[in-house]
């Protein structure tokens, strides 16, 4: 197919307006004795910035939340199923405040499959067996989990694929048995991220 040229009548004044389906003007070009280019030379008029609103498929706003969290600001001992709600965000982890450090909770605010990941260094425990879980809520709880014997030390890792609705809510949880554990809060980490 050929360049379509849109080319107003010669002579000043004369200007490209393309409207929408009211009639009003949504791009407007300098009168046809200039030439189309950039915000500095003003030969084109904004009317408008987009701020909100759907984009593409129904994706609104911000269509790839995530967040970091590069520690955890305590060192608990854990016995009984706990949610962990300490949370330290790393720089720039946080960029849409979706993820709360009063809860632990990353809320996403947009639809999607998210994959997520944890690292829970546990200290030297006589703990028979440590748990952690990544927990998804979309109205109802559904937790995926790394199991592991006791070991001096031990780090726990875990990551979920999984689909969270845009009220949704993804959150870790630690056990232990027999005998309870300490965490070693600087070497813990929480991270998701939207993927499609």
């Amino acid at each position: 197919m050929a360049n379509m040229i849109i080319r107003p009548s010669s002579g000043t004044g004369n200007k490209v307006i393309v409207q929408d389906q009211a009639g009003g003007a949504v791009l407007t070009t300098a009168d046809s004795g200039a030439t189309l280019g950039n915000s500095t030379q003003d030969n084109i008029t904004r009317l408008g910035t987009v701020t909100t609103g759907t984009i593409g498929s129904g994706v609104t706003g911000q269509n790839r939340p995530y967040f970091f969290c590069s520690a955890y600001s305590a060192n608990p001992t854990i016995g009984a199923e706990t949610e962990l709600t300490a949370w330290t965000e790393g720089t720039n982890g946080d960029p849409d405040s979706k993820f709360s450090t009063g809860t632990g909770r990353f809320t996403p605010g947009v639809a999607g499959i998210y994959l997520f990941g944890a690292r829970i260094m546990w200290e030297g425990t006589g703990s028979s067996w440590q748990r952690v879980s990544i927990r998804v809520n979309n109205g109802s709880n559904s937790d995926v989990y790394y199991e592991s014997n006791s070991a001096t030390g031990l780090s726990s890792e875990i990551t979920r694929m999984e689909y969270l609705s845009a009220t949704g809510y993804a959150s870790v949880l630690a056990r232990t048995h027999s005998n309870s554990a300490a965490l070693r809060g600087s070497a813990c980490h929480f991270w998701g991220i939207r993927i499609a």
